[in-house]
This record gives C-alpha cells, sequence and structure tokens, in this order.
C-alpha cells in the first residue's frame, strides 16, 4: 500500500512537471493566456452604474419624444388658458354658452393632467431605465464570473486528463476511461468558447442601451450599496403607494370622472348622468384593484428578499468550510500526505461557490430595485 501510495504521488508530479504535447490541449492554454491579455488591455477604462444611467438617459429616443410632446402640451394649454373668463359651477342650463364654458374648464382641467402625466412618465422611464443598466450590469458580471468557473473547470479536466494518459501508458487505465475525460476536457473547452460569446452579447446589450460603441470594452465599478437592507414592509407599502406613477394616473381618472359629473349640462348632447356616476364607480374600482395587487407584489418581494438573505448566509458558511479544508489539503500536499489534483479539486468548488454568491447577490439587488420602485418593471 505504501509502495503504491508513493507511485500515485510521483504521478501526480510528474503530471505538473511534464506537460503533454496535445495540440487541443495548447489551444484551451492559449485562450487562458488570450482573456488575461483582454483583461489587461482594457481594465484601465470603467464604468460606474451611475455614470452608465446617465448615458442611457441621454440615449434614449422615448424621452426625447415625451419632452417634446410636454413642449407641444404646454402650448395647448396656455392656448386653452387664455381663452378662459370664468368657472362655471352646478349643474348647466344647456345653453351654448354655458356648455362652452364647462367644456373649457374640462379642456383645461385634461391638458394640466396630461402634462403631469407626462413629466411622470419621463421619471418612470428614467427609473426604468436605472433598472435596466442595472440589470445589463448583471448579465456581464455573471458572464464574467461564469468564464472565471468554467476555466477553472477546464484547468481540473485537463490536471485529470494528464494523470488519466501517465496511468494509460502504464497500463492502470483503460482506452475508454480516457477517452471519456479526454471528451470532458473537450466539452470544457467548447463551453469556455460559449461563454466568450455570451459576455460579448452582454457587452453588446449594455452598450447599445447606454449609446456607446459597440466595440468598446470595460470594466464596471463595484456598487457601493451592496448590503443595504430593504425598507420595513408596512411603511414602504404606504409610500410606494403615494409615490406610484401608476396609482398617481388613475386617482386622476377618477378626479376627471368626478369633474365630468360635477359639470354635467342636461340636454347638452353629453352621456345621461348616470352613466357618468357609473363612470366614477369604475375608476374608483380599477384605482382600488391596483393598489390590492401592489400591495401583493410588495409583500412578495419582500419574502424573496428575506429568503435570498438566508440562502446567502448558507453559502458564505459553505465558502469558509471549503476555505479551511482547502488549508488543511494545502499541508496536507506539502507534506507528501495528499495529491495536488486534489487541492485543484477544491479550488474549482471555491470557484462553484463565490459564482453561487454574487449570482445571490446579484438578485438581491435586482429585487431590491423593484421592491423600492415597482414601476420599473411595468408595461
Amino acid at each position: 500500500m505504501k509502495f503504491k501510495k508513493t507511485v500515485t504521488v510521483m504521478l501526480t508530479l510528474a503530471i505538473f512537471l511534464s506537460p503533454i504535447a496535445n495540440s487541443t490541449i495548447y489551444a484551451s492554454e492559449r485562450t487562458s493566456e488570450d482573456m488575461v491579455a483582454y483583461d489587461q488591455e482594457n481594465h484601465a477604462l470603467s464604468y460606474s452604474h451611475e455614470e452608465l444611467v446617465q448615458l442611457a438617459i441621454k440615449n434614449s429616443n422615448e424621452i426625447t419624444r415625451i419632452s417634446q410632446q410636454i413642449k407641444r402640451g404646454q402650448i395647448v394649454r396656455d392656448n386653452l388658458g387664455n381663452q378662459y373668463t370664468y368657472t362655471p359651477v352646478g349643474i348647466g342650463t344647456g345653453e351654448v354658452e354655458d356648455i362652452q364654458a364647462r367644456s373649457l374648464v374640462q379642456g383645461l382641467r385634461a391638458a394640466d393632467t396630461n402634462l403631469q402625466v407626462l413629466r411622470r412618465q419621463i421619471e418612470t422611464l428614467e427609473d426604468k431605465l436605472a433598472y435596466d443598466v442595472q440589470a445589463t450590469m448583471n448579465k456581464v458580471l455573471l458572464a464574467k464570473q461564469q468564464l472565471n468557473l468554467n476555466i477553472a473547470r477546464k484547468e481540473l479536466a485537463l490536471a485529470e486528463l494528464r494523470l488519466a494518459n501517465i496511468k494509460h501508458n502504464t497500463g492502470t487505465l483503460s482506452k475508454f476511461e480516457l477517452t471519456k475525460l479526454q471528451n470532458d476536457f473537450e466539452e470544457a473547452v467548447k463551453r469556455i468558447n460559449n461563454l466568450e460569446l455570451t459576455l460579448e452579447s452582454a457587452y453588446l446589450e449594455l452598450n447599445n442601451l447606454t449609446g456607446l460603441d459597440k466595440d468598446l470594452r470595460y470594466e464596471l465599478k463595484a456598487v457601493e450599496n451592496q448590503d443595504e437592507k430593504a425598507p420595513s414592509l408596512e411603511g414602504h407599502i404606504r409610500r410606494v403607494l403615494a409615490e406610484s406613477s401608476t396609482i398617481w394616473s388613475l386617482e386622476q381618472n377618477v378626479r376627471l370622472a368626478e369633474i365630468s359629473l360635477s359639470l354635467h349640462s342636461y340636454n347638452a348632447g353629453q352621456d345621461p348622468y348616470r352613466a357618468k356616476q357609473v363612470d366614477v364607480a369604475t375608476a374608483k374600482l380599477n384605482l382600488n384593484n391596483t393598489k390590492e395587487v401592489m400591495e401583493h407584489s410588495l409583500r412578495s418581494l419582500y419574502q424573496t428578499l428575506e429568503q435570498l438573505k438566508e440562502a446567502r448566509e448558507i453559502l458564505e458558511i459553505n465558502l469558509q468550510k471549503i476555505n479551511h479544508n482547502y488549508e488543511l489539503v494545502k499541508i496536507q500536499v506539502d507534506l507528501g500526505m495528499a495529491i495536488p489534483l486534489e487541492l485543484i479539486k477544491l479550488e474549482n468548488a471555491i470557484e462553484e461557490l463565490k459564482y453561487q454568491l454574487l449570482e445571490n447577490e446579484l438578485r438581491y439587488e435586482e429585487s431590491l430595485h423593484i421592491y423600492k420602485k415597482p414601476w420599473v418593471v411595468g408595461s
């Protein structure tokens, strides 16, 4: 048993001292070197979330279009204001002048509301762009981390393949098992190539959103508020319902329906008074239903955030355990009690946990963004 263990250690050391002259392996190792050069070439250029959001706002055709609508709406509103002479009260008589005056008041109220709606639309679009930038940045960050993870997996597959070649040459490993490990290694190389394309796609999406050159590559600055906690549930629900543009718009619908009812004029070819009463009731029903849906969504999001926090704590504990195991195995390797391949396996497991932690962190950030401003994912 002692002789067998000594032979195993010697074979493993030979793996790291005598690389196999294999064209597939060489191509993969060259891919890793290219990735390092890629990072070194671009690491000086970087953008923060806020910087990219400002670029996205400037690049937004929708915001430009609505800004033009606001200018036009202000002109129309000013024109109506110049025609305004008095405010009619009570139920109308049906006379032409009275009908015109009531129509003018409704037109003014509608124009004022429309301007406020457009201004709020711009605020909502800016919030949505901030979320979209964050979500797309996260795609880049996850693609990079997943690429690192799969490079670690490739290195593990490479080490196992080297050991397998030596074992096969000494007659201790079958051709079938060697072929399987060769296929595993080739699959790891192809997966890296696919992930490089995924990273490129994420950059293209982010550059398209922000108006940056499609070929530009850069680093992303770390978000400073990664440990930000979710606001307390009940108070936050009240705040969101008060600040939501969707709720505000529905409240304006109720207000306009009530104004139309209060300015009703008989014998003027308008909808019946009772029909306008139904309009008011319908507008209030839509408002209350939307509030209920939004409140339910916020409660669900809060639970999701709590679950993500608990999952992160478990991942951090697991990472501490595996780091501890890594240090122990490292000592064992130095003493000749374990083979270096065991260290590579642990390094691979560490990269896996780091990826899961990053995935958890970015999902928490996105969910927190939606929790704070639910309208960022609205239509």
